[in-house]
């Protein structure tokens, strides 16, 4: 994750690295010793390159660390036992559930995740993920000059900065310290200006540009005749590869993975995420010409337009492949076998195939040949989500108004969440 912090790919060696990573080891343990925390409570699964750092630490003085997972039901989410154990918590649940009718499963599985499944079934257009339009909006944004300083002003306004905005020591010119290294200075250090800023952005963006036109250059059309499994790469540096892929976040393993336990006659269709290029998203710290090139070489993989369907692509596969993506479940929905190499909230499900080692990659052709699409058992496994999810306002990137609940009722809800989980905790 501290590839966010090396944005032109040049400006974070290792050795900085390592330094940075052994100072916060040190800043954690005596924060532990002196505060002597009960609990730690986290709105997000431990991902950033410190909060990680707190995490390992607090498993290792077994110290409760509280955070939600997200599902793709809106503001609907599970606590976990620990970061590296999260889909099994359904599997009682979803054994009981096997045995009842559709009827029952149905009246059984709370509002909003039917709705969310049934759009989804309508189609990739009407069930596409919300986040996907948003950022894609936040991209435009970012294309002109003025929102990059609309942009470093709210955001740094919001992390709650009394800086002031002019003079020698204010924001626009004297800068505001970022996560960002600059050059000659320690990562701690390094304050960026208004102006260092857009021209860190604008350099990015064009970094984007040239690595989205590289790969472009190696991309086949879709051949629907032909069998192959599709893998949908990760955005990067994100949480859904790095921790929630452990290995699997160097994606070039999936991919060898897929090729040593496939088939020799099926192919691997690999699709860049579009958000890799986007320009207010860190994409370029996390690929290099050199990772498609060599992807390229192979005769059995094929680079995919990043404006192919996901739908069609994934409607004539035999399989998808995913570290712990929305494609995953999407996936699940239309019937298809998912081989699951991350740390997802479906990975018990009866049609996924969690990969975790050489043993259970061997059982990917099998896997694949003999599934059969069953809507009961897809139903009864939502059952059991809904049984052991959660669903109020926890997190600023939710419309309190969609979820109709009062300022009580939330901090009600999160107590009892709160209190459950601290008595839980001793027997995960």
């Amino acid at each position: 994750m501290m590839d966010r912090m090396d944005y032109d790919l040049y400006s974070l060696n290792f050795q900085e690295r390592q330094r940075l990573f052994r100072n916060m080891v040190r800043s954690w343990m005596a924060a532990i010793s002196w505060l002597k925390p009960a609990m730690i409570i986290s709105q997000v699964m431990p991902h950033h390159v410190s909060d990680y750092v707190l995490y390992l630490l607090c498993q290792y003085y077994h110290i409760p660390y509280f955070f939600p997972e997200h599902t793709p039901f809106y503001a609907r989410f599970i606590i976990p036992c620990n970061l590296y154990t999260i889909g099994n918590i359904f599997n009682d649940d979803y054994e009981e559930a096997l045995k009842k009718s559709d009827k029952e499963l149905l009246d059984g599985i709370p509002q909003d995740m039917l709705e969310r499944y049934n759009k989804i079934k309508e189609g990739y257009a009407n069930g596409a993920p919300t986040y996907m339009a948003r950022e894609n909006k936040m991209s435009k944004r970012y294309s002109h000059f003025g929102g990059l300083v609309w942009h470093f002003i709210q955001y740094f306004r919001n992390l709650g900065s009394h800086q002031p905005l002019f003079g020698k020591k204010g924001m626009l010119w004297h800068g505001v310290i970022v996560y960002y290294r600059k050059d000659r200075k320690w990562i701690e250090e390094s304050r960026f200006s208004l102006w260092k800023f857009c021209f860190m952005h604008i350099s990015a963006g064009r970094l984007k540009k040239k690595m989205l036109k590289y790969y472009n250059t190696f991309i086949s059309k879709a051949d629907y005749s032909e069998p192959y499994v599709l893998f949908a790469l990760h955005y990067q540096p994100e949480a859904t590869s790095n921790p929630g892929g452990d290995i699997f976040v160097d994606q070039r393993l999936v991919i060898d993975m897929l090729l040593k336990n496939l088939p020799s006659e099926y192919k691997v269709y690999v699709k860049e995420h579009p958000h890799q290029f986007l320009k207010q998203r860190d994409g370029q710290t996390c690929r290099i010409k050199e990772f498609y090139e060599d992807l390229s070489k192979n005769p059995r993989i094929k680079l995919i337009d990043i404006n192919e369907s996901t739908f069609n692509l994934i409607l004539h596969s035999k399989a998808v492949a995913t570290i712990k993506g929305t494609i995953g479940w999407e996936s699940m929905i239309y019937g298809k076998p998912v081989i699951d190499f991350g740390i997802s909230w479906y990975e018990t499900y009866n049609g996924v195939l969690r990969i975790m080692d050489e043993e259970s990659a061997k059982k990917m052709e099998k896997f694949i040949t003999e599934f059969k699409f069953d809507e009961h058992n897809l139903l009864a496994f939502l059952y059991s989500v809904g049984i052991k999810t959660y669903r109020t306002y926890y997190s600023n990137q939710f419309n309190k108004d969609g979820l109709s609940v009062t300022e009580e009722e939330t901090v009600s809800t999160l107590s009892e969440i709160l209190t459950d989980y601290l008595h839980s905790y001793e027997k995960c």
